[in-house]
């Protein structure tokens, strides 16, 4: 297929899609992430209350607590406050690091 025919059809020029590039631009802004506030600890911590495994650890030791079993009721709470503790740090620490990679200069 000749040159000018392959340029024609991919609807480039000879310098190349600059004018494809330009008009892109003008459509649709440039080519950039956009930046995402920072999630809240607040908002984080929260979130670990939606998990099934922590309502059912509320349920059951409010269970126990309500059938007078303390020693049951204590060790579920450690257990609910375990797994929602660890749940937070690791949630937080990878919304930092994403707020981290997307404030870099790769991303803008």
């Amino acid at each position: 297929m000749p040159a000018a025919a392959v340029l024609e059809r991919t609807g480039s020029g000879l310098l190349g899609l600059t004018d494809q590039a330009a008009a892109r631009y003008a459509h649709f802004g440039p080519n950039v992430f956009r930046v995402a506030r920072p999630h809240p600890v607040w908002s984080v911590l929260l979130g670990q209350f939606r998990s099934v495994i922590v309502v059912l650890l509320l349920l059951a030791g409010a269970a126990a607590l309500a059938s007078g079993d303390l020693l049951d009721a204590g060790a579920i709470l450690a257990v609910l406050v375990l797994n929602v503790g660890i749940g937070f740090v690791t949630e937080l620490k990878a919304h930092r690091a994403v707020e981290a990679r997307s404030d870099s200069r790769l991303w803008r």
